[in-house]
């Protein structure tokens, strides 16, 4: 495991690996020169919802397991470190099964926590989600960025979550996805920021929200390597 900062944080965000020594064998496996990083930047998603989070004076914080050689015991020393007020998992199908074997590790040990998944997967099956995974208290269905700020200031207030749009609760009839018209309405601060684009190294970066975003259209702009300077929201 890799040494991170320990300080307290509101929202704790995870990408989930029950096997970090595999999960490395696979990144190694997909480099073309093997002294050349591919696919190892952090994830776009998570830079969105991390710079909402500062807009409105949270503080979050990303761990990848698998590139923090994170294992689950290492993660429950982590949150009784930090102390989040939710941890929020992202996880796509082939990760779900591992995201809620830890969501529920995690209950186990901070059973007033709120823990919760996004992501792909519980955007397409928000409700089938929890009711095969109880470790999920509930689930994020759309793009977060929406609804962080209200969702956290839920939890802190003590109201009830699936007052929440995009929030699905258990006991919630009907819910909505939540999605983003237009990118430009959204702050890009994580990946706009000066720092990121003195950089001389070229991040190609495929996905749709980013194609119907504007700023990365505009002539002369360009994606950079942001993995080294991300360093103090991300534990790479």
């Amino acid at each position: 495991m890799e040494i991170v900062e320990k300080q307290d944080v509101d929202i704790l965000l995870v990408n989930p690996s029950l096997d970090v020594e595999q999960d490395s064998k696979k990144r190694l496996a997909m480099r073309i020169d093997k002294k050349i990083p591919n696919q190892e930047s952090p994830p776009l998603g998570m830079g969105y919802l991390i710079a909402v989070a500062n807009q409105h004076g949270l503080k979050a914080k990303f761990i990848d397991m698998g590139v923090s050689h994170f294992t689950v015991e290492d993660l429950l020393e982590h949150i009784g470190e930090v102390n989040p007020k939710l941890v929020g998992f992202t996880a796509y199908t082939v990760q779900i099964k591992s995201a809620a074997f830890i969501a529920k590790e995690i209950k186990k040990r901070f059973p007033a926590l709120w823990v919760c998944a996004g992501g792909v997967h519980a955007t397409v099956t928000p409700k089938e989600t929890l009711e095969e995974f109880e470790g999920f208290d509930f689930a994020i269905c759309g793009e977060a960025e929406l609804l962080l700020p209200k969702l956290l200031d839920s939890i802190g207030r003590g109201t009830p979550l699936s007052d929440v749009a995009g929030v699905v609760t258990r006991d919630k009839k009907e819910f909505s996805r939540q999605a983003i018209e237009c990118l430009d309405d959204c702050l890009c601060s994580w990946i706009s920021h000066d720092r990121f684009w003195k950089s001389t190294k070229i991040l190609l970066v495929w996905k749709l929200r980013v194609t119907n975003c504007k700023r990365f259209l505009q002539p002369g702009n360009r994606l950079i390597d942001i993995t080294g300077q991300a360093k103090q929201y991300c534990d790479l």
